[in-house]
């Protein structure tokens, strides 16, 4: 739960680990969940806060958590601005870890990138191909054509279309 400034008012020991905090480290009413995040998902947190409250339904983002090193987990966060009476209204955020889905999605992107990287030149090839092989039908031709001005048996039997 978190105030409409983004204030914790309480945490429960899952976001915790997925923020990779521990629960002692959050003083309730007093800890930013900002604070817990990278640099670079603070605008993207305040922006879920914000949309949260104009549509007072539930919107979602990708955050970051401040602390996780080499591998920084990558959270959906879920959040809803819910209203008990005229003066108490808070949010309420579902952290999910979707660092593995993310990574897949990237190793997807990158697997796609070079499989059309394959078919170009595949496709490159083929067109080298053919292109050879219809010359030389062509060729073929032309030269049963001299055959035949010439009176001698044509030297190819007829391939592919006339």
């Amino acid at each position: 739960n978190l105030n409409t400034d983004g204030i914790i008012i309480d945490i429960n020991l899952s976001a915790c680990e997925l923020l990779g905090v521990a629960r002692s480290y959050v003083q309730p009413g007093k800890t930013p969940l900002v604070g817990l995040l990278a640099g670079e998902s603070h605008a993207e947190f305040f922006g879920l806060l914000r949309r949260a409250g104009d549509v007072q339904a539930a919107v979602s983002a990708h955050i970051r958590p401040a602390s996780h090193g080499r591998n920084p987990r990558i959270l959906q966060a879920h959040a809803v601005i819910r209203i008990d009476d005229e003066s108490s209204e808070h949010g309420l955020i579902c952290l999910l870890d979707i660092t593995a889905r993310c990574r897949a999605e990237e190793e997807l992107v990158r697997k796609s990138r070079d499989l059309e990287a394959q078919n170009s030149e595949l496709a490159r090839f083929n067109k080298l191909v053919v292109g050879r092989e219809l010359r030389m039908l062509e060729l073929k031709r032309e030269v049963n054509e001299l055959c035949s001005k010439c009176g001698q048996p044509p030297r190819y039997a007829q391939e592919g279309p006339t």
